[in-house]
């Protein structure tokens, strides 16, 4: 059969300025100082949080988690409450955040180490958003997310369920601060490249000229 891949578009979303960026960490009640790893999955057994947070308690103190989760249901608020427990004042709970463009821009990174997306079939629009922003994010190569990316447009994929290795390659980014440069330069072009939304429409308007002309 002929399948089509046809990647999700969004309009360009410029990265944001130091007084953009400040503004944003207030607007949710985030530091303004420290490095700050974004993590907007689901707090569900699989979905990287607990990764994350046994990767991020190996790092500097400084660093801290900002957790973008939306309660849907069971088990969310018994993890939400172990891993408070566990990360302390590093532990940022945001809840269902309004302006996710905007958060996506404010952070240093974006993780979502998962190990599975229980059937989910579509890219998370909010690590887009991240790369657009320039901002470069941390994945695995489960489906879909293998789709995001690579080095050379600003993501990197760990091993799933391995928070060593998480931990060492966040330590890594954020302390090579012009690798870093490089990566969030890397992923803003790419991805306003790859996730246009005028690259979306033209690719759909071919797919529906073919159809309408078989």
């Amino acid at each position: 059969k002929d399948v089509r891949l046809i990647r999700p578009g969004i309009v360009d979303l410029p990265p944001l300025n130091p007084e953009e960026k400040a503004k944003a960490r207030r607007a949710v009640q985030l530091p303004q100082e420290g490095p700050i790893v974004l993590f907007a999955g689901d707090l569900v057994p699989g979905g990287g949080a607990e990764v994350l947070a046994n990767a991020v308690l190996q790092l500097n103190s400084k660093v801290s988690v900002a957790f973008a989760c939306r309660d849907k249901g069971e088990g969310h608020e018994f993890m939400r409450r172990e891993l408070s427990v566990r990360l302390g004042r590093r532990a940022h709970w945001l809840g269902q955040v309004d302006d996710m463009p905007a958060l996506a821009g404010a952070v240093d990174l974006q993780c979502l180490p998962a190990t599975n997306l229980w059937g989910k079939m579509d890219l998370p629009m909010v690590l887009i958003e991240s790369l657009c922003r320039g901002v470069p994010v941390i994945t695995t190569q489960v489906p879909p997310l293998s789709e995001l990316g690579n080095q050379e447009q600003g993501v990197i994929h760990v091993s799933p369920g391995d928070p060593d290795q998480l931990a060492a390659r966040i330590e890594s980014m954020l302390v090579d601060k012009p690798g870093l440069l490089r990566l969030s330069e890397a992923a803003r072009s790419s991805a306003c490249e790859r996730f246009s939304a005028q690259r979306m429409v033209e690719a759909y308007d071919r797919l529906y000229s073919e159809l309408a002309h078989e």
